[in-house]
């Protein structure tokens, strides 16, 4: 019996443990250090990456939106370097104000003119993610919290199909740092478009040679061979706008 003894109360220990670290992490998803001028930073403050270091997200629709500040986080990877723990993906508390208009549950959160401070969305632009509750502070300048979930991307939601594709490129361009899979969907997304338009020219010349040797030979057929080319022709179009939607597929979803 006294052999149980031992074992049942390092579980029991581990148990009250695990416990404890998870009553205590308000964050869920996995942190990541960074280096950062000063460790004095509020929990929920939106960073970004710029050209010579980390620092706060100053700007509205920031493209170099990169993470959110996290005290307690579910996991994290420590650094010995001075640095400050991110989140780029899952729920975490993020400083809010009503600049932009009352935040309300569901909506699209971006970065603002008041540094490290995240705002209401209504233009296509880098998003932080999605609120997951409603706030209505007395004044633009105050700021509150709420628990967001985080899934920092470019959204087109607020302009139509046909610009959308350009939109996301632009936005793409303007980022100063891309992470690894982003970089993969502009590349996937060009190579879609580029082969779709290579795919078309080929076989539209194919076409209109064949065409024109048709119509050298039975002239009395040129009806049908016109009308034969004009069809493929819009063929072409298709496998061009059938390239541009898998590319904006790629990139915004």
């Amino acid at each position: 019996m006294k052999r149980w003894i031992i074992p049942l109360s390092v579980i029991s220990f581990s148990l009250i443990i695990v416990t404890q670290a998870h009553g205590q992490a308000i964050s869920s998803g996995v942190a990541i250090p960074i280096p950062f001028a000063t460790t004095d930073v509020a929990e929920g403050t939106l960073i970004c990456s710029t050209t010579s270091g980390y620092a706060l997200c100053d700007q509205v629709s920031d493209p170099g939106l990169f993470a959110v500040v996290v005290t307690n986080p579910g996991a994290e990877f420590t650094s010995d370097q001075p640095s400050i723990a991110v989140l780029r993906e899952g729920n975490a508390i993020v400083r809010v104000s009503t600049a932009n208009g009352v935040i309300t549950t569901g909506d699209l959160l971006t970065t603002s003119t008041n540094p490290g401070v995240a705002q209401r969305a209504d233009r296509n632009g880098y998003v932080i993610g999605t609120a997951l509750e409603s706030y209505d502070g007395t004044d633009g300048e105050q700021v509150g919290e709420i628990m967001t979930s985080l899934h920092i991307h470019p959204t087109t939601a607020f302009t139509d199909i046909r610009s959308n594709l350009l939109e996301a490129l632009r936005q793409g361009l303007a980022a100063p740092v891309l992470t690894p899979l982003a970089a993969l969907r502009y590349i996937l997304a060009a190579f879609v478009v580029v082969t779709a338009f290579i795919l078309s020219f080929i076989y539209f010349g194919r076409i209109a040679r064949t065409g024109v040797e048709a119509m050298a030979r039975n002239p009395l057929a040129a009806r049908k061979i016109q009308l034969t080319v004009i069809f493929n022709i819009i063929l072409m179009g298709v496998i061009v706008l059938v390239g541009f939607g898998i590319a904006y597929l790629i990139l915004v979803l």
